[in-house]
């Protein structure tokens, strides 16, 4: 698990495994042999060969959460603490050449640090120079993605995943 971090007390998955918890064993031979347990269960779960026993380490659910502003509420997707790991630990492993790729087809959220917060930047800058009559009218769409979690189309996402990223076929 080299190079993957996580906020301190980030949210756990519903296997209620705290990074910090998790991970923090004093005992030299212990950590060392839950390392080399971790180790072997990533690569199983990357090369997607978990035994079916073994299946919930990976999955995830929707959560919703209150909105500030509204009565209705905002779907999140959490993942399993193992589940974040892991992929956390494949997108280092293949970021070189994920990123690239990534960026080709603007997708700014994964393997690029600060993708998210320039999208915002880039989207005010826009709707500013529009308001001020130095770029043509446009017209902007803010869609609330409800649910849209069992909506996207799967059989598109693996085919571009096989096509793009090989190496993340087996745990996609």
């Amino acid at each position: 698990l080299k190079g993957v971090r996580f906020a301190a007390l980030s949210a756990p998955g519903p296997s209620d495994a705290r990074p910090e918890h998790c991970l923090n064993i004093r005992q030299r031979s212990v950590a060392n042999r839950l390392l080399r347990a971790v180790a072997k269960l990533e690569k199983e779960a990357c090369q997607g060969t978990l035994c079916d026993e073994a299946g919930w380490l990976l999955r995830s659910r929707l959560v919703f959460l209150a909105k500030k502003t509204s009565p209705k509420p905002r779907p999140v997707r959490i993942g399993e603490f193992w589940r974040r790991c892991f992929s956390k630990q494949l997108v280092r492993q293949h970021e070189a050449t994920l990123r690239p790729k990534l960026l080709k087809h603007h997708q700014w959220g994964v393997a690029v640090p600060g993708g998210a917060e320039a999208l915002v930047h880039f989207r005010a800058t826009v709707e500013a120079l529009a308001a001020a009559g130095q770029l043509p009218p446009l017209v902007a769409f803010d869609l609330d993605l409800e649910n849209m979690f069992c909506t996207l189309e799967w059989e598109d996402i693996r085919e571009a995943c096989d096509a793009d990223f090989k190496e993340g076929a087996a745990w996609l």
